[in-house]
């Protein structure tokens, strides 16, 4: 029984050493935003149309619509969809609004069969939108001045058909700053940037908090119509974008653009076991990512526990060292690690120490996503109840 266990502790210290070979990679596979945009752009530059679909968000959509009327970027539009909120979401940007032409408000009060509820939101704001660009941001983001211009700017000089940013983690609850950045980086090593920077590989990745796409290669794709069945509409969008030969680009969005994707655990619970099972990844695949966390962070943290109880009553040998000494490896080899996706994500790495908690609960979470996949007959997703159908892979 020792030896199985010593030999799974060496596995686990081996996931760790290839997880830090792919965060170095990562590191300086993915690009970075310019904090500080050009300066020069003029009123000629492409038309971007920002788009927010919005459902229930009275609590972040007046600080969202308000850093992006605070964009320096000279050729914006900003539409804002008010999807059958009942909160006073449509309410707010209404007063935003006040009369001005740099700010519309688009209010839909249906969902047709056949459609998710944030593609037919989407849709009805792109049948408003004029842009050469359109730049698709969710109601829980806020973004600097620049956010726009330094996006912008670089598509442009990089010839990216389709950017999408990683944004800055915004936690404020205790549970938020624990879970957020295990259930964010579990998200990302599922979907390597390095990879889907890759013109020749096809995995492919969209972030719906942040993604700027080519009207034309968006009218091309088919738009939201073509991924209308979708619960991760991103996503989908992504890999049809890649699949049709565009230059898709994951980049570092750094205090660009911040995201407080859920208030407290209940929500964290829900919304990340849904972004799993919609996200085009396999059970299979799910499954697999749950055994390596299982063996690189969870297994060594009890191993660590059980160590110190056997210590305790006076036990010893190479039975107990050898465990707790392989353990004492990985945590090593996690530490810095976990430091450097902390400090890319911007959280809070006082919660570091607490991560292989986290990673327990989010193995639980990735069963829960098995769970609606391979069992559940309908899901909710914003409030509304869907039959479930067969996700694209």
């Amino acid at each position: 029984m020792v030896i199985v266990l010593i030999v799974l502790m060496g596995v686990g210290a081996l996931i760790w050493l290839v997880r830090i070979g792919l965060v170095w990679h990562f590191a300086r596979a993915v690009p970075a935003l310019p904090e500080h945009p050009p300066t020069d752009a003029q009123e000629d530059a492409p038309r971007v149309t920002i788009i927010v679909p919005a459902k229930d968000e009275a609590d972040n959509i007046g600080p969202c619509v308000t850093s992006l009327l605070a964009q320096t970027y000279p050729n914006l539009r900003i539409i804002v969809v008010d999807d059958r909120s009942e909160d006073g979401t449509g309410d707010i940007v209404a007063d935003l609004a006040d009369g001005g032409d740099r700010l519309t408000l688009v209010r839909n009060a249906d969902l047709p069969a056949g459609w998710t509820g944030k593609c037919h939101a989407i849709r009805q704001g792109v049948t408003h939108a004029d842009g050469d660009w359109l730049l698709f941001t969710d109601a829980d983001t806020v973004h600097a001045p620049g956010c726009v211009a330094s996006a912008v700017a670089f598509a442009c000089k990089e010839g990216v058909d389709l950017l999408t940013l990683l944004p800055a983690v915004r936690a404020e609850r205790a549970c938020e700053r624990m879970l957020q950045p295990c259930l964010s980086t579990t998200f990302l090593s599922l979907f390597p940037p390095s990879l889907v920077n890759r013109p020749t590989h096809r995995l492919a990745f969209c972030n719906g908090q942040f993604y700027l796409i080519r009207r034309a290669l968006y009218d091309r794709l088919g738009g939201h119509e073509a991924v209308r069945r979708e619960f991760l509409e991103d996503m989908a969008l992504g890999r049809k974008a890649k699949a049709s030969g565009a230059r898709v680009c994951v980049a570092s969005g750094g205090d660009l653009v911040a995201v407080r994707m859920y208030r407290g655990f209940r929500a964290l619970w829900h919304g990340w076991s849904r972004i799993f099972f919609g996200c085009g990844r396999s059970g299979a695949v799910l499954a697999v990512w749950m055994l390596l966390s299982v063996l690189a962070t969870v297994l060594p943290a009890a191993v660590l526990a059980g160590g110190a109880v056997a210590l305790a009553l006076g036990a010893g040998g190479w039975r107990v060292w050898a465990p707790i000494g392989l353990a004492a490896l990985q945590f090593a080899l996690m530490a810095p690690c976990m430091a450097r996706l902390y400090r890319m994500a911007r959280c809070d790495r006082r919660y570091l120490p607490l991560h292989p908690a986290a990673t327990a609960v989010c193995v639980a979470i990735l069963a829960n996503a098995l769970r609606l996949k391979w069992f559940a007959r309908r899901i909710t997703w914003r409030g509304t109840v869907y039959a479930k159908q067969r996700q694209s892979a």
